[in-house]
């Protein structure tokens, strides 16, 4: 098992002279890697342990998800290519019924004076999984990976005064993401960096109709997270 602090010359399989590998991170110990440009890229990044903050955008193509989220990851390697993550992530959008993807705003043809209007969406959203992390023989400050993850979210609907601006009140989610990324170092413990995954789960909502009785509706869910502003720090 890596602890923290550990830097990694070279990957699993290959040789101090930088042979070709796989690795959660690496450097090629010959050779130099100044850019065309002149940049001294790092030769060497920090692996063991990295926090990383994730933002700011995800999509329901099919059901609804809050369209903001600003998350905070933990990752931990367990040996060279092989890391678990651990996060959390603030929701937040602001919309009225057709932002969720409701029929109506929930309130009969005639609905209260501002009871249709947008509002503000607010939940969390909470996750573990793997990622296998590559090593890129020529470029070690260069780090794409693949990822998976099992999460859950909750978030809570607009109000608007002492009136829902619909008939949903919260929605909980359930999902399996799917994606990967990459990480461009910029220091040894430091990397700007993207990430996009696929979102297949479901969510559960509490529906209270107008003057109907209240349940719970269960309804599939597909959609994309898109994390372009992505900044990681090794330690």
């Amino acid at each position: 098992m890596t602890g923290a602090h550990t830097v990694w010359a070279a990957p699993a399989g290959g040789s101090a002279g930088g042979q070709a590998g796989f690795g959660g991170s690496g450097a090629s110990a010959s050779g130099s890697s100044r850019s065309s440009g002149g940049y001294d890229w790092p030769e060497r990044v920090i692996s063991g342990n990295a926090l990383s903050l994730q933002m700011p955008l995800q999509i329901g193509f099919v059901g609804y998800m809050p369209r903001v989220r600003i998350g905070l990851q933990y990752d931990f390697q367990l040996q060279l290519p092989h890391w678990v993550h651990f996060g959390v992530a603030a929701l937040l959008d602001r919309g009225s019924f057709q932002t969720f993807k409701l029929d109506s705003c929930g309130f009969g043809a005639n609905p209260p004076a501002g009871s249709c209007d947008p509002g503000t969406v607010a939940g969390f959203d909470i996750w573990a999984g793997y990622a296998y992390k590559f090593y890129v023989k020529d470029h070690p400050y260069v780090v794409p990976y693949v990822r998976g993850s099992l999460g859950g979210g909750w978030w809570k609907y607009p109000t608007i005064g002492a009136s829902r601006s619909q008939s949903l009140d919260w929605s909980g989610s359930f999902s399996l993401r799917l994606g990967g990324g990459a990480r461009l170092f910029l220091l040894d413990y430091l990397a700007l960096g993207i990430d996009v995954a696929l979102t297949l789960g479901f969510t559960q909502s509490l529906n209270i109709p107008l003057g109907g009785a209240e349940d719970k509706v269960t309804s599939f869910l597909l959609g994309m997270e898109i994390l372009p502003l992505l900044v990681e720090y090794r330690f």
